[in-house]
């Protein structure tokens, strides 16, 4: 009898374990985690696009921005408008920029948020001999809520080094 309680007493433990882990599998699913506003130093990021950019065909989201071609000479900076237009109103988001071209440093304050924004970033050139016609790619990441996932698209900067 003392031996069979002991057994009922663990299954019990066994069940409340799998349940507590249900839950928090459930609460992370139906309410992901907020995304914070993090200001960011004016440094060149990383290069994210080391395999091929592919459009995600189930991306509800788009972005443009805008002036889409501007040049720049050395020692110039520029300021441009990127317009994000979510799939869903309070959609939480995150921008990054691809490669930049040498002597190229982009300043965006604002590189996470919430729902539909106009933010600006600024581009700066330093002294170089840099010169030529470049395609800046921001990568665009949404988290969609009826998709439960991340999924990303990309605006496109044409940017004239003169």
């Amino acid at each position: 009898m003392f031996k069979q309680k002991t057994n009922i007493k663990y299954i019990l433990i066994i069940i409340a374990v799998v349940l507590l882990i249900i839950s928090v599998y459930l609460v992370i699913r139906l309410f992901p985690p907020v995304v914070e506003y993090l200001p960011i130093l004016p440094t060149k990021p990383k290069s994210i696009f080391q395999t091929r950019k592919i459009y995600d065909l189930n991306a509800g989201h788009n972005c443009q921005i805008s002036p889409f071609s501007q040049s720049i000479a050395a020692g110039e900076d520029k300021i441009f408008e990127v317009t994000l237009q979510p799939s869903y109103n309070d959609s939480p988001y995150e921008l990054e920029f691809g490669s930049l071209p040498k002597d190229v440093f982009v300043e965006m304050p604002i590189q996470r948020g919430r729902g539909d924004d106009h933010l600006y970033f600024k581009v700066h050139r330093l002294e170089g001999q840099n010169r030529g016609s470049f395609t800046i790619t921001l990568a665009y990441h949404e988290y969609q809520m009826g998709k439960f996932q991340w999924l990303t698209n990309y605006c496109l900067l044409n940017l004239v080094l003169r």
